[in-house]
């Protein structure tokens, strides 16, 4: 039998690190047939236990603590990939969400749609073979002129509206503008009042939660270059629906919260079901923030991301 210490350090790097059998033998000049006989060692000696874990059970016990612990109706969790990829993951996101949503809307239902990749990842899940003719989509924020337009939430509405057959709206503004002033200006025009009625009327809000600050998509953010840094050093743990909230889920008072063309936050805390989707390490903190400020009242997201949170809460 090898010595205890180098059957250690393979089993750490194996299972802590997640270093695959070839790049530890690499590491530590071996082959990877000695690298295996290693860690069947490990186990016959008793340094490394096997506890199988039954999957169900595990994001049933996670919905449980998650409904003890924070106000919210539902959390929808899917088993976090083995893979880093996070296309993966907002796929899996995506059809959890619909499936859920899908379930909510009946004739008359108004469904409001935030923007981002998982959201299309939502939208590619609807069924074209299953419409709802009876209800309306509406955009909760503005558009993007450039960068990331397949995420655009105009364009992931009318996609949805196409797959549901249903009757849709579009945001007719820039989801940021220059000023405050031409915020409210805007507001007051109206086709833009009339979409911003609307969401007075939404049963359903369904919208992924952007992640930190630093690594971020903010598309229309990227011309201001003091946007993003100022949002970061007054605490931003990462935004809903444009606007950056603090690790409390507090909106911050910021420049740009404040020309930000999105639905307002006591409109949004109005609407019967916030369902908000997003997991990965990037997410934790701002879905954090929205679960203890009941900014979501439905959370899909991923039982790592899930596991974290409610570490990060004891």
């Amino acid at each position: 039998m090898r010595e205890y210490g180098l059957m250690i350090k393979v089993a750490e790097l194996y299972y802590y690190k997640r270093q695959s059998q070839r790049a530890i033998a690499e590491s530590l000049r071996l082959s990877v047939p000695t690298v295996s006989r290693i860690l069947n060692e490990a186990l016959e000696a008793g340094l490394i236990t096997v506890k199988i874990v039954d999957i169900d059970q595990k994001s049933s016990d996670l919905n449980a603590r998650l409904k003890d612990r924070f106000p919210i109706k539902e959390a929808l969790l899917v088993n976090t990939p083995s893979s880093p990829s996070g296309d993966i993951l907002k796929k899996l996101l995506g059809k959890a969400a619909w499936e859920h949503v899908v379930g909510e809307l009946s004739p008359g239902s108004v469904l409001g749609i935030g923007p981002g990749s998982t959201m299309h990842e939502f939208v590619e899940a609807i069924d074209p073979g299953n419409p709802l003719p009876g209800i309306t989509l509406a955009p909760l924020m503005g558009g993007w002129g450039y960068g990331g337009l397949a995420y655009e939430v105009n364009r992931l509405v009318s996609a949805a509206a196409a797959s549901l057959h249903c009757e849709f709206n579009l945001m007719p503004c820039p989801a940021l503008v220059s000023s405050e002033d031409l915020r409210k200006a805007l507001m007051k025009e109206p086709l833009i009042e009339e979409i911003s009625r609307l969401w007075d009327s939404v049963n359903v809000a369904v919208f992924s939660l952007g992640g930190e600050v630093e690594q971020g998509n903010y598309p229309q953010l990227r011309m201001d270059a003091s946007a993003l840094p100022a949002a970061k050093a007054s605490g931003a743990v990462g935004d809903l629906l444009g606007r950056f909230i603090d690790a409390e889920g507090n909106l911050l008072s910021i420049d740009v919260n404040n020309r930000m063309m999105s639905i307002p936050l006591d409109k949004l805390m109005a609407v019967p079901l916030r369902v908000g989707v997003g997991g990965g390490r990037n997410k934790i903190k701002v879905l954090h923030a929205a679960l203890r400020a009941g900014l979501i009242n439905v959370l899909v997201s991923d039982t790592m991301t899930c596991e974290t949170i409610l570490e990060m809460e004891d």
